[in-house]
């Protein structure tokens, strides 16, 4: 007999549900896994010819699709939303970061190579590059039928912005003037140390 408990173990051959009772070494899930958040759990029980059950079993468990995955898919999604809402480098950035934890959840749970998870790590290493390079799409850039600024202009305008602080400086000079010590003139007495 093979019974099995969504999120617990059952406890006894009339707890949870039958996934098989017969003579046979194997039996197929009764579910499909990828659609279930918790873990299922199995325990098989041994039935002997006079119709006594065995009280020691086997037991093991199969999880399903994580809930911290969708809600690490849903972050990121949100992250990346407001990035493209706001214009924000760091918002996609942060997406990139939920994207590169679901990855590596996914690799850490993968069974062997190509299952599920497996596919799914290497599908959101590629959202980290999608989402780590969104912000370029954003830069502003000049539009064909305008032209940038000529250096020359550039300069002419750093030019005339120094000449204003310079004639700025020179308005409140007088402020400083009566603060610098007076200077006299030494007598050619002091020059000479008194020759």
């Amino acid at each position: 007999m093979v019974r099995a408990a969504i999120g617990r173990p059952p406890t006894d051959i009339a707890d949870g549900m039958e996934i098989y009772y017969g003579d046979g070494t194997t039996a197929t899930s009764w579910i499909n896994m990828e659609t279930l958040s918790e873990p299922v759990y199995y325990r098989a029980w041994s039935e002997t010819a006079l119709g006594v059950w065995s009280p020691l079993y086997a037991e093991d468990q199969i999880e399903g699709v994580s809930m911290l995955l969708w809600i690490l898919g849903f972050l990121a999604l949100a992250f990346l939303a407001l990035s493209l809402i706001f214009k924000k480098g760091y918002l996609a950035f942060a997406s990139s970061g939920v994207w590169i934890v679901a990855g590596v959840y996914c690799f850490s749970r993968a069974l062997e190579y190509w299952d599920v998870y497996f596919s799914l790590g290497f599908l959101f290493m590629a959202f980290v590059l999608a989402c780590a390079f969104a912000p370029l799409a954003w830069r502003e850039t000049t539009p064909a039928n305008e032209r940038a600024e000529e250096p020359d202009v550039l300069v002419a305008g750093l030019r005339e912005e120094m000449g204003i602080s310079a004639d700025e400086r020179g308005q409140f000079d007088f402020l400083y003037k009566n603060r610098r010590p007076n200077k006299r003139k030494m007598s050619r007495y002091e020059r000479t140390g008194g020759r």
